[in-house]
């Protein structure tokens, strides 16, 4: 697989932080939580899907980058990693994925409280 088809570009990054309203000089893993980034706000068909896209591929860039402070201690978080630049291509994979990327956090923070740490996806 080639690098460009796995992994979602800078340029793709900085256009996702700043959809969230965050300024882009910015950098912590908290600008995928912004309710900006969460709204939907038009009905159709599209929008959904530009919705979805965006919401997966700002939780992978958060919680999943090399750097993030989230899943530190996770074995695989390259798996979802992977997944950022078929999401930000396929709205319909990135529907697919949504709920696994959400039980795997929700999953990773019940780890990290039954090892004694007090760290919290948000």
């Amino acid at each position: 697989l080639k690098k460009e088809a796995v992994l979602i570009s800078n340029r793709s990054l900085l256009r996702l932080k700043d959809k969230s309203g965050v300024p882009l000089d910015i950098d912590d893993d908290t600008w995928c939580w912004k309710e900006a980034i969460w709204t939907f706000r038009d009905r159709d068909n599209s929008s959904c899907n530009s919705w979805i896209q965006l919401v997966v591929c700002s939780i992978i860039s958060c919680c999943y980058s090399k750097d993030s402070t989230y899943n530190q201690e996770d074995e695989s978080p390259g798996f979802f990693r992977m997944c950022a630049g078929l999401c930000a291509k396929e709205a319909s994979f990135a529907a697919c994925i949504f709920p696994g990327v959400i039980y795997h956090l929700l999953d990773s923070e019940d780890r990290y409280h039954v090892n004694g740490k007090n760290d919290s996806v948000r």
